[in-house]
């Protein structure tokens, strides 16, 4: 399935041709077989927690209705803590990281309830950008007829798609160049990347890795080696004359009895010859544990290097500012990624106002659990300034709606206060 390892040239090649459907079977193996990609993939993927305040927009300058403006916040609020976004934003990301883009659409059940689907990326494509800038889905209509074995389960898969989608698929005729429907975000289309390539963020650092598990080969080798042992069993010679003790026949006897006798231990090999016996090691002693880790050092620092984190991240060997610093980095750096996530969604909803002078934004903020202490304490500060006390709530992980519940229930249920 996975096929076999990539050489250092193939790799290059790959690289080079900007063939994407091998880009991405290359960034696919190495997620699957190198712990340090995957590991990486899944730091990235999971290191912010997308907390999010919910923001309602109205006038203003007019009297706002409050009672309605309260029950319509509640609505949203538990619309969006329906996405589950602390959940599926993560999942997104691995399938950026792996695949270089994540194709799917929204699709709201009949309960009301949106719910994600992904889609093949052989199936999708994107060339241009709507209004928000965001990338327009494009669905090739085959989709449905290689996905789906029966009709009954064609037909369920397209009730997904918006009418216009199903009435394209209906028409058949599909050309290589009329097979393909754009399903835009008012419709529920999604198309996300880190670049403007669509190819997976980390796969320039597979290089590095074929390197390292070179290395790791070279050196299992190496240590193989140093198990060895060579028994050299010297026969004597008579020191008057110089004449031998053994004839030849009786050394080979000699020789046959010591091989029978080792012969469940693959790691000796006998020589026989006239002298002393002595045991020797065929491998030196530059092939000691120590020596080679110190080798393999090199190759797995190279590796971090061009996955563009800090190895200590994962392998810390001692406390370090240039290690917050460099998380700190990674944040920022994933925070600005998930913007386009922010812009989706905001789309999104405002599509859904049934008023366009009253609706509802999300705002993510550069959380996580890492750094969850340092956040709590500087939206706490800021609260005391007249800032949203919501902040605080996000930054802990508290959901809007647990908020609001947990409030009247302790404030009017229980009169804590």
């Amino acid at each position: 399935e996975w096929g076999k390892p990539f050489s250092k040239e193939e790799i290059n090649e790959i690289l080079s041709s900007g063939d994407t459907d091998a880009i991405r079977e290359l960034s696919r193996f190495f997620s699957r077989f190198s712990g340090i990609y995957d590991r990486a993939k899944q730091y990235y993927s999971s290191l912010l927690n997308y907390s999010y305040m919910l923001v309602p927009h109205y006038d203003l300058d007019n009297k706002p209705n409050v009672k309605k403006i309260k029950k319509q916040y509640k609505d949203m609020a538990k619309y969006v803590k329906s996405m589950s976004l602390d959940y599926i934003l993560p999942q997104i990301n691995k399938i950026i990281f792996q695949e270089g883009v994540y194709y799917g659409l929204l699709k709201e059940t009949e309960q009301g309830r949106p719910v994600f689907y992904s889609l093949p990326a052989k199936y999708c494509r994107s060339r241009f950008f709507d209004e928000h800038n965001l990338p327009v889905l494009e669905l090739d209509c085959s989709y449905f007829d290689d996905v789906a074995s029966t009709e009954s389960e064609r037909k369920a898969l397209l009730n997904l798609f918006p009418k216009y989608v199903q009435t394209k698929y209906a028409r058949g005729n599909r050309t290589i160049f009329n097979k393909w429907v754009e399903i835009p975000v008012i419709d529920g289309g999604i198309c996300f990347s880190f670049n403007k390539d669509y190819l997976p963020p980390l796969v320039s650092a597979s290089g590095a890795v074929a390197d390292l598990q070179t290395a790791r080969d070279r050196e299992t080798k190496k240590d193989n080696k140093s198990l060895n042992k060579l028994l050299i069993q010297k026969l004597p010679i008579d020191k008057t004359d110089g004449e031998l003790l053994f004839s030849l026949e009786e050394a080979a006897e000699l020789h046959a009895g010591v091989c029978n006798m080792l012969a469940d231990e693959d790691t000796v090999e006998v020589l026989t010859t006239y002298a002393e016996v002595k045991l020797e090691s065929v491998q030196d002693d530059e092939s000691s544990s120590t020596a080679s880790t110190n080798r393999l050092a090199k190759y797995v620092d190279s590796v971090y290097d061009e996955l563009g984190i800090a190895g200590e991240i994962f392998n810390p060997t001692s406390g370090s500012t240039a290690l917050t610093y460099s998380i700190k980095k990674d944040i920022s750096i994933m925070f600005a990624w998930s913007k386009q996530y922010q812009v989706w969604l905001n789309a999104w909803l405002k599509n859904k106002a049934k008023n366009e002078n009253f609706y509802f934004t999300i705002s993510f903020f550069p959380t996580t659990t890492i750094f969850q202490s340092e956040d709590v304490d500087m939206y706490l500060k800021i609260a005391q300034y007249g800032y949203p006390k919501s902040l605080v709530a996000s930054a802990i992980g508290i959901e809007m709606t647990d908020l609001l519940q947990m409030s009247h229930f302790e404030n009017d249920v229980w009169k804590m206060t």
